[in-house]
């Protein structure tokens, strides 16, 4: 008898660690795919999806586990989803005279679901916040060199960041 656990069951490309353990029951070896087993019988790894290692288009992936005795084999599958989160943040003016406003936008693609999937805060105006997914704002007036930073939470569970800086004219 063949039994694959794995964790978390969606997984961020090169960053999610994935939790692997395997056990073959009444069999003489292993052999994993996805994962390596070293021909043991019972055992555990953690494994990252590489995206060197999948089609660039991939959404999913099974971690497949053969067990053999005497030339029968039974498998089992662990099947994952495959994350590729990014954000894209941009002001429309990167820099403005003194006093002015500008607009900040960002966009995101494989975060957590739910308005508070992402966080955007000022080091200069610490009570302007805003929460949401892909989003369009106006900045408080800029006095000086003002840094937005966007925080969001993938699906995988990873922290992205990205930073968007208005500089005074």
């Amino acid at each position: 008898q063949a039994e694959l656990a794995c964790a978390p069951s969606v997984a961020d490309i090169d960053e999610t660690p994935i939790a692997v353990s395997w056990q073959c029951r009444g069999a003489d070896t292993s052999k994993g795919d996805g994962f390596n087993t070293s021909g043991n019988k019972t055992g555990s790894a953690n494994i990252k999806l590489k995206s060197e290692d999948l089609n660039a288009d991939a959404t999913n992936v099974d971690l497949t586990l053969t067990c053999t005795k005497a030339g029968n084999t039974k498998t089992a599958v662990c099947p994952l989803e495959i994350n590729r989160p990014f954000i894209v943040a941009v002001a429309t003016y990167s820099k403005v005279p003194r006093g002015d406003t500008t607009t900040i936008g960002w966009v995101v693609k494989g975060m957590k679901d739910g308005d508070d999937a992402c966080k955007m805060t000022s080091d200069k105006h610490t009570d302007f916040s805003k929460t949401g997914r892909n989003v369009v704002l106006t900045t408080p007036p800029i006095q000086e060199r003002t840094m937005f930073t966007i925080k969001c939470t993938t699906k995988g569970g990873i922290t992205k960041t990205a930073q968007v800086v208005v500089e005074v004219e």
